[in-house]
């Protein structure tokens, strides 16, 4: 009985949190430079440096060779010139580090439907990192899928 109520409870959290319930056989560790700084964050096997420019130094990861509904970017903010939005939501990631962001949903943006997209900053001594998490769904878009991966990120 016990079993069950076990599998019943670990087939729940894994809905609830989907990337968390990845084996870190199913992640690859991503190591990229921005601006002379070292970071590393895991992220699926399948995933990829789909763009990387030095000025402003940025980084885009997702899935090739698909219309990927998800994207996961990374910039220097000095190089940003666009005003950012009130960063209403703040979560402390692993290492100490703080992302305060916020979420906004672009309604029937594209033929791949809504679009959601998550903005937010991490400050790293001096430099401040700019992060933009992006989904595009028929239904119910999340850019907060990004979320249990930035947990993990890291400046090396």
């Amino acid at each position: 009985m016990f079993h069950n109520l076990c599998v019943y409870i670990v087939v729940a959290t894994c809905i609830l949190t989907l990337v968390s319930c990845r084996t870190q056989a199913d992640l690859q560790r991503h190591v990229f430079v921005l601006d002379e700084q070292i970071f590393a964050i895991p992220l699926p096997t399948n995933y990829v440096v789909l763009e990387q420019y030095a000025e402003p130094a940025t980084i885009r990861f997702g899935i090739p060779d698909t219309r990927s509904p998800r994207s996961l970017q990374f910039q220097i903010a000095a190089g940003v010139r666009a005003p950012l939005p009130p960063l209403v939501h703040t979560r402390r990631l692993n290492h100490g580090h703080v992302l305060r962001y916020h979420i906004h949903q672009l309604p029937e943006s594209g033929s791949g439907g809504t679009e959601s997209i998550l903005t937010g900053i991490i400050t790293v001594g001096e430099t401040t990192i700019l992060v933009t998490c992006h989904e595009q769904a028929e239904l119910n878009p999340e850019s907060t899928w990004c979320l249990p991966y930035l947990q993990r990120w890291q400046p090396q």
